[in-house]
């Protein structure tokens, strides 16, 4: 009896080991995808309110430093404004001066500019649809689309593909909670998305497509990370976890 429950004893030790090598690895593991991120560069889209094609929307869009130093200027200078006493003279002030600021914006699609936001900004990630089903096309055809991620979540899927590097989008959806959570934001983004070519004046979008979605720009984010690790001699310090680590 003792013998059993020595054996038992040292089969549980070895499982809490193993299972706080596993969090070391997905710690150091989303540390450095952490410190990847933190000196990518990446462009900010602004929350803007535009006219398009008659209706008005709301996109996020890049704009230059000087749209958004001109945006933060003019809401400082609508608040220390003495002579405009209501918010209906504010609100013509702020519509006026978007306006004119809109004019210096090159995005010919956009009809009227009616708010920016400067405070309120997202980073988008490039992805890519290849629709198997595209008409003249015998392996099908890929669009390039871009989504958006929080810094949390582009770390997390990150510092998957650091222990994973060949892990399909879809594989996401099956690897645990967190991950599967990112994989349905992406895929009900991207699936509304229209990726018309430019000036091609058709709207298409993945519903009308059997397609996949890759993680363009995430992949290639992991193999210059996985290179940078290489040759600081870095990956081989969890080789006894690797193998058996499912995310």
């Amino acid at each position: 009896m003792t013998e059993k429950n020595d054996k038992a004893l040292k089969k549980e030790q070895e499982m809490n080991e193993f299972n706080q090598r596993c969090d070391e690895y997905l710690k150091w593991r989303k540390q450095k995808a952490a410190e990847f991120l933190k000196q990518k560069e990446r462009e900010k889209c602004y929350r803007c309110e535009v006219e398009y094609d008659g209706a008005g929307c709301v996109f996020y869009l890049p704009l230059s430093d000087d749209i958004v130093a001109r945006v933060r200027a003019l809401n400082e200078q609508i608040d220390n404004n003495p002579n405009l006493k209501t918010d209906h003279e504010r609100s013509l002030a702020y519509f006026d001066g978007i306006e004119k600021i809109g004019e210096d914006i090159q995005i010919e699609w956009v009809e009227q500019w009616n708010a920016i936001d400067v405070e309120n900004y997202i980073y988008l990630y490039g992805f890519s649809v290849h629709t198997f089903d595209w008409a003249g096309e015998e392996n099908g055809r890929r669009f390039p689309v871009s989504a958006c991620l929080t810094d949390e979540e582009y770390v997390t899927v990150l510092a998957h593909l650091l222990h994973q590097p060949d892990c399909s989008f879809h594989n996401l959806a099956f690897l645990g909670p967190e991950l599967k959570a990112i994989h349905d934001k992406l895929c009900d983004e991207i699936h509304h998305k229209d990726f018309s070519e430019n000036g091609d004046g058709t709207a298409r979008y993945c519903e009308n497509h059997d397609y996949a979605i890759l993680m363009t720009e995430l992949r290639e984010d992991a193999q210059k990370l996985l290179k940078q690790l290489e040759k600081k001699g870095e990956t081989g310090q969890f080789d006894d976890v690797k193998e058996l680590v499912v995310w």
